[in-house]
């Protein structure tokens, strides 16, 4: 029984570090325009729809025993050619998307914090040779890693709120104005996608769904927290503007920063400073790395699926290659990245597709539910592509 307790909280904390990446350290200033209440409704609302669709693909991957398979080939079991198709492009959109907003977020961070100047595509380097290399010793010392790295994230995470508590102001708690909700919503997706590795941990647990589900769980109630925390904390201390105050979330927006840019010129605080180094370093860490894991076992599919062939060097190169090279010609593309890679990506196959499979499956009680999430869904896709 321990030893099953010990393997739900770790994975657990495996999904809890897929979930909490570079998308918390967006979410404030993109939802900053509509205040904290409609973020914490929308923060909410999108945990639940995706948790339940995380369940739905879970029920599905639970029942796969071939260990090759993912979501290209359990889509055209489903869906036919069209259904693979389009979950490779909305995969593909979605994990180099968000791997190039963690590489750009990293360049805007160090640049930003650290002492020396130096040309953004070393910046960038710095970053992503480490921690690309630690996803190539497999998920069993990943998991290790993770949960170091989110042990850490967490206290680095409560003594940042514990610094910036005291610098609240009711009146920025208060502000609410519900035009800009929509677009806050494609982010929010993306602060709550993790479902890529589901897969992965299916096999991990042999295909236990029950134990899968409990991991989600508690996985999901840490990023939904923390996310929740995080946007009241940061949202009550930054200024909405003007654009042109550097510490303002509408000139974090229009730059495209992380939250913890701002807040360190808005407090001064040298030691805020350094722990936002650490927390957003272990943000983006253990994200880019579950990401990682996800799109190798994803191009491994579709390598051996459809051209017969098992290579670690192929599949490596074609998962860090790409992204690098974007966040090398774009390095400040950090809330666009992951505006398309929530809004488009990830809804289309984690939230739509999931959705039609549930569809297909359910119960005339499922069905209602079931169009209720779908219309939620294809509404922020539609946000997204509008906006954009």
């Amino acid at each position: 029984m321990q030893s099953n307790t010990k393997s739900i909280i770790s994975v657990g904390m495996l999904i809890g570090g897929a979930t909490i990446g570079a998308g918390i350290l967006g979410l404030p200033i993109q939802t900053g325009q509509a205040g904290i209440f409609p973020s914490i409704i929308g923060t909410l609302g999108i945990w639940i729809l995706l948790t339940i669709t995380a369940f739905i693909i879970t029920d599905r991957f639970a029942t796969e025993s071939d260990i090759t398979e993912d979501f290209p080939t359990v889509y055209r079991k489903e869906f036919g050619l069209l259904g693979k198709l389009l979950v490779i492009l909305g995969y593909l959109i979605n994990y180099y998307g968000i791997m190039v907003a963690y590489l750009c977020a990293s360049v805007s961070i160090l640049s930003f914090l650290l002492p020396v100047h130096l040309y953004d595509w070393c910046y960038l380097l710095i970053f992503f040779i480490p921690v690309a290399g630690i996803t190539l010793f497999g998920l069993k010392y990943v998991l290790k890693a993770n949960s170091f790295f989110m042990i850490v994230l967490i206290i680095t995470f409560t003594i940042m709120f514990t610094l910036i508590i005291s610098h609240l102001k009711p009146e920025r708690i208060t502000y609410t104005n519900w035009t800009f909700f929509p677009i806050t919503l494609p982010i929010i997706v993306n602060a709550f996608l993790f479902h890529n590795i589901i897969p992965a941990v299916c096999r991990t647990m042999d295909n236990n769904s029950r134990k899968v589900k409990q991991s989600i769980i508690v996985g999901t109630v840490i990023a939904c927290s923390i996310n929740l925390v995080w946007i009241i904390a940061v949202l009550g201390v930054l200024p909405l503007g003007p654009e042109s105050l550097s510490s303002s979330i509408k000139h974090a927006f229009s730059h495209s920063q992380p939250a913890t840019v701002p807040l360190s010129k808005a407090l001064k605080s040298n030691f805020l400073t350094f722990i936002g180094i650490i927390f957003a370093f272990c943000a983006i860490i253990t994200s880019f790395v579950s990401v990682s894991i996800g799109l190798q076992g994803f191009l491994r599919d579709i390598f051996i699926s459809n051209f017969k062939i098992e290579s670690k060097i192929l599949n490596n190169t074609a998962v860090f290659l790409p992204p690098l090279i974007i966040s090398l010609a774009f390095p400040h593309f950090f809330l666009k990245a992951m505006g398309y890679a929530g809004g488009v990506g990830g809804l289309l196959i984690f939230g739509i597709f999931p959705t039609l499979l549930w569809l297909k499956s359910g119960s005339r009680g499922k069905m209602t539910a079931g169009l209720l999430m779908l219309l939620i869904f294809l509404y922020i896709m539609g946000v997204q592509i509008f906006t954009t």
